[in-house]
């Protein structure tokens, strides 16, 4: 074991071991989860976890490096945007002559065929919310998920990146 004890000092190469070792135990517990565990409410409640966290991270990265004042982002910038989103392929593919601010909104934010957006992940909760002991379609949580994924559906692409334009 070539990890220093808590409190010791660090070297960049421990610290990237150290993240690797936790990335591989993470990932082996999400494929655990996502093979292995029966789809019951825990199951539904973990999905939903994950479905509102992913949805929380990737306005977070739109927001603070794409929004706001700017001239126009490097395209280096959108691309490392859409590999932090694991979704680079897909927006090469789709929008091989037009990466712009509105392109990331469309793909990130606003499509709901596309796993990792926003609006994918907002019916995803919704889906996982029903789920739940007890819950209905009238339900708070449901009436709240429902209210984001419609607020969603009236957002305009270009309107949204342009407000980081002025």
């Amino acid at each position: 074991e070539n990890l220093p004890a808590i409190g010791d000092p660090v070297t960049p190469s421990q610290l990237i071991e150290a993240n690797e070792r936790m990335l591989t135990a993470f990932l082996a517990l999400a494929g655990v989860v996502g093979d292995n565990m029966v789809r019951d409410p825990a199951w539904h409640m973990l999905d939903a976890g994950r479905a509102l966290e992913r949805a929380i991270q990737a306005v977070r990265l739109i927001r603070a490096t794409l929004a706001g004042p700017r001239v126009s982002p490097e395209q280096g910038l959108i691309d490392a945007v859409m590999t932090a989103l694991e979704s680079i392929v897909t927006f090469r593919r789709r929008y091989p002559a037009r990466r712009t601010v509105t392109a990331v909104v469309e793909l990130m934010v606003l499509d709901e065929r596309n796993p990792r957006s926003v609006a994918f992940q907002l019916r995803r909760l919704g889906g996982d919310l029903t789920r739940m002991p007890g819950a209905s379609q009238g339900s708070r949580a449901v009436r709240l998920a429902e209210a984001a994924q419609e607020m969603l559906a009236g957002v305009d692409p270009q309107r949204v990146a342009a407000l980081g334009e002025d």
